[in-house]
């Protein structure tokens, strides 16, 4: 025993493990300026792929990025599909459906399982719509790429609405709450 504890906290909030271990912790590490003793705020680890793309330096932008994330396929899949689908957007939209889930495509709306290229599809959307989990954001960060953030309603902490409402302030991101209909 009686090792260093370094942790890292990837969200806006402090996860109930790494409130414990702060209290033992010789450094925490952070993504986002929490304001706590022994912090070090460095921001979050991305993909390689992300460093070298910017959105201003992709000029054909084709599409609208729509990603439910892991635990918000559900709501996208079903509610803002069927949103998307009545609009009748002149600009396709691409979307990331989950691979538990499966969807007819459309002439503007294609639906896919999993994205292998993120970092290509990103960098030619012209906004995306996803959840706000701390990777995703910190990926939409790097690029500048603009978006609709869409927190998980039920996420621990309310970490996700607190992680897209920074990017909101700074008028980097719209928030939209997700509500039940």
């Amino acid at each position: 025993l009686f090792r260093k504890i370094f942790i890292h906290e990837q969200n806006s909030v402090l996860g109930t493990a790494n409130k414990i271990g702060a209290f033992f912790a010789t450094k925490i590490f952070t993504s986002y300026e929490l304001n706590i003793s022994r912090e070090l705020h460095l921001g979050h680890p991305v993909r390689q792929g992300f460093n070298n793309l910017n959105y201003s330096k992709v000029l054909d932008k084709d599409h609208i990025l729509v990603l439910g994330g892991s635990q918000g396929a559900h709501f996208f899949n079903n509610i803002i599909s069927n949103l998307i689908e009545k609009s009748n957007l002149s600009l396709k939209t691409y979307f990331q459906i989950g691979l538990d889930s499966q969807k007819e495509s459309s002439k503007n709306v294609e639906y896919v399982r999993f994205i292998e290229n993120i970092e290509e599809r990103m960098s030619k959307a012209k906004f995306i719509i996803c959840r706000s989990g701390a990777s995703t954001v910190a990926e939409v960060q790097t690029m500048g790429l603009p978006a609709i953030f869409i927190p998980l309603g039920t996420a621990k902490d309310d970490h996700q609405r607190i992680n897209a409402k920074i990017f909101e302030n700074n008028k980097a991101a719209i928030v939209v709450e997700e509500t039940k209909t």
